[in-house]
């Protein structure tokens, strides 16, 4: 079969063939090379430091979350604490204004009794002149 082919039909057939396996193996490269990931490619170095960023914003925000939470437990137990002394001083202000309210109280229930003992006694006296 080959003795039949001249040698300038082989020859052209030959670089027909090697050009094409050329030209196939290029476009498979090419295929190849547009399927791999670039890495460091501008687009994913964008990406790359804007999740880094965003993480960092992240951190400082949790951060900051924990620290406002805690300033919140102080604050309150501070206020708690506020208050309950100051309740402790209201009573301690409070106990002698009592202590008097109950002496007047007393007095006065003494000078009741003394009042109408001493009416008793004039309407008595007033009926035994009539």
């Amino acid at each position: 079969m080959f003795a039949e082919i001249s040698p300038e039909t082989f020859a052209g057939m030959l670089v027909a063939g090697l050009t094409a396996l050329v030209i196939l193996i290029n476009q498979g490269d090419e295929f190849l090379e547009r399927r791999k990931s670039k890495a460091g490619s501008p687009p994913n170095e964008q990406l790359q430091q804007s999740v880094k960023a965003l993480e960092d914003r992240l951190a400082k925000l949790e951060t900051a979350h924990d620290d406002i939470r805690e300033a919140m437990r102080t604050d309150t137990s501070e206020i708690l604490t506020k208050g309950e002394e100051r309740a402790a001083k209201l009573h301690e202000r409070m106990n002698p204004v009592i202590e008097n309210l109950a002496f007047i109280k007393g007095q006065n229930e003494a000078f009741t009794t003394s009042f109408n003992n001493l009416a008793a006694v004039l309407v008595a006296q007033g009926k035994q002149k009539s």
